[in-house]
């Protein structure tokens, strides 16, 4: 996947304003092969479903957090590189901008 295939993804999907709640089912899953680059919430959604061997509730309150916790130890920990895009440059974003 090319950072042009996860910009039209992120076209289908309009994002939600605060107070609102996900009606809908979770957007089709994407597999993090080879180079290239996924929107943050793909990465989450990847290990919420824990490469796809099970399911996960948007829903539910209580395991997002432990799976954006999961996510963010990997950031911090450098298993998992975070890059700012802003046309028409794109920037990796240190790990220690995650450490408290």
């Amino acid at each position: 996947m090319n950072e042009f295939d996860a910009a039209d993804r992120r076209k289908q999907y309009k994002p939600l304003r605060r107070g609102n709640v996900w009606s809908g089912d979770l957007p089709p899953l994407i597999t993090p092969e080879g180079d290239g680059f996924m929107p943050l919430f793909s990465s989450a959604h990847w290990i919420a479903v824990c490469g796809g061997t099970r399911k996960a509730n948007p829903k539910d309150e209580e395991f997002w957090p432990r799976v954006y916790r999961e996510l963010l130890e990997a950031i911090c920990s450098g298993g998992i590189c975070v890059v700012g895009s802003r046309p028409p440059s794109t920037v990796s974003l240190p790990a220690s901008q995650y450490i408290r």
